[in-house]
């Protein structure tokens, strides 16, 4: 009688065991918000090592990609999970048990024009709940292929646990059409290292990739730390092209370009200081002009 009563009042839907899934889809997934490139089939004998820029590219990612499987072991505990708590625009997850004498309750809430806020938040023991994990997205064509933003505060979880990775990471995305990553982690530190800032942009759609990152590194200038700006493109199946520059903080600047073909082997390279011996030719390459980070 009493779930007669809520149903006919509109509190929850008539089949709130379904809708669940409509509220767990507005968190992050690996699918949809990590950087990825793509395998190709291993030929017979092992090609040689990638060209630098793409084995840059592809360690840079991995950075990047750190932050946001840490942030889903978070996800991933709540989504396996049945709601705690269902209203007719609300669920509430926990708190459950996630690391040492850390629990973590989650919930979403669906407001109009479909714009759905959601939050992760732990709580210590014998402490108040904080949220560590936040966001905001808007349904598109379906739940899944919308669009948004999160924000990830792995300082504080690091703080209630024996985390060595620490930052705060900041996600706007849109999934309405392939992917698109507008990435930004500052303070990152792994394991002791000095923190750093770092930003990023990753689109993917119909089998094209485009990554460009920019960070502070030392390149053994005299006036480092510099700044190196990297843009990766490539086409699964055919090959890409790096394009990367680096600028000294007195203006001295640097540039250096890398193409490969779909076995990731050289086919293209040139520099305008004759650090690295030239190859090839533009014409070898799938992307024939340079292209330079234009998205962060």
């Amino acid at each position: 009688m009493l779930l007669t009563m809520l149903l006919a009042c509109g509190t929850i839907s008539n089949n709130p065991f379904a809708e669940d899934a409509t509220f767990v889809e507005v968190f992050p997934t690996e699918e949809r918000h990590t950087v990825a490139f793509e395998k190709e089939v291993e030929p017979e004998s092992p090609p040689p090592d990638p060209p630098e820029l793409l084995a840059l590219s592809t360690s840079v990612s991995g950075d990047c990609n750190r932050f946001i499987f840490a942030l889903l072991a978070a996800v991933d505990l709540v989504r396996s999970l049945p709601p705690s708590a269902r209203e007719a625009d609300r669920r509430e997850w926990g708190p459950y048990d996630w690391k040492s004498d850390l629990k973590v309750s989650a919930w979403v809430e669906r407001s109009g024009s479909g714009a759905f806020d959601w939050s992760f938040e732990g709580q210590p023991s014998g402490s108040e709940k904080e949220a560590f994990l936040s966001g905001t997205h808007y349904a598109g064509m379906s739940v899944q292929q919308g669009d948004g933003n999160f924000v990830w505060q792995q300082s504080r979880v690091a703080g209630w646990t024996s985390d060595t990775m620490t930052g705060t990471l900041t996600v706007d995305y849109d999934n309405r059409s392939g992917i698109d990553l507008l990435v930004d982690i500052d303070d990152y530190s792994y394991l002791g290292s000095q923190p750093a800032d770092s930003r990023y942009r990753y689109v993917e759609k119909e089998g094209e990739g485009d990554w460009q990152y920019r960070t502070a590194a030392s390149v053994g200038w005299d006036d480092d730390p510099s700044t190196v700006e990297v843009r990766t493109r490539w086409i699964v199946g055919q090959g890409g092209r790096s394009d990367a520059r680096v600028i000294g903080s007195s203006g001295r600047e640097f540039n250096w370009s890398q193409c490969w073909n779909m076995l990731n082997v050289l086919t293209y390279q040139h520099d305008d200081a004759n650090v690295n011996p030239d190859l090839g030719a533009a014409t070898d390459c799938l992307y024939l002009e340079a292209a330079g980070v234009d998205g962060i």
